[in-house]
């Protein structure tokens, strides 16, 4: 018997090898999963965001509206479950993340770059209104236009026209 998810197939009991496979293959598959629950949920990128509205409490609302588990997100990303947690974090600043990564990051949660760009500036204004002691330091902030120019040129690269357009 042959179970395929797109181009992968297992064939249980005729391929001995098959258990070794067996974890790369639940990744692929929750690579898959995520990416259609979400293509599901946003047929087209998100532009708009409410006010306000932070990465962390954006990506949790996703997680709520898809049952995705942070292992599910880790592995469309490829990355681990600690990093996801951390995104889903209101203290997390989206800035800090590389802009390749965060290129594929808007590619699987269809958010625009005008999107990303609401969430990065509501995580700009609640940065500076925290205290030295708990948030990075204002002046950390000023690479912001910066990295999102390099996240539109990695999404441009990409030709990932759907998320500039």
């Amino acid at each position: 018997m042959a179970t395929e998810i797109g181009n992968d197939a297992i064939v249980y009991g005729q391929r001995g090898e098959a258990k070794d496979d067996l974890p790369e293959f639940a990744s692929r598959v929750r690579k898959k999963l995520a990416a259609s629950l979400l293509s599901d949920l946003h047929p087209e990128p998100v532009r708009t965001l409410t006010k306000g509205t932070l990465f962390g409490a954006w990506l949790r609302s996703l997680q709520a509206k898809t049952h995705l588990t942070k292992k599910d997100l880790a592995a469309a990303l490829g990355t681990v479950p600690e990093v996801i947690e951390q995104m889903r974090s209101d203290e997390f600043l989206p800035w800090t993340m590389p802009p390749s990564q965060m290129a594929e990051t808007l590619f699987l949660f269809r958010l625009h770059i005008d999107g990303l760009n609401e969430l990065a500036t509501s995580s700009l204004h609640r940065n500076q209104n925290q205290t030295i002691d708990s948030m990075p330091s204002p002046s950390d902030t000023s690479a912001v236009p910066t990295w999102l120019a390099e996240v539109r040129d990695e999404l441009s690269r990409r030709e990932r026209d759907d998320l500039l357009s």
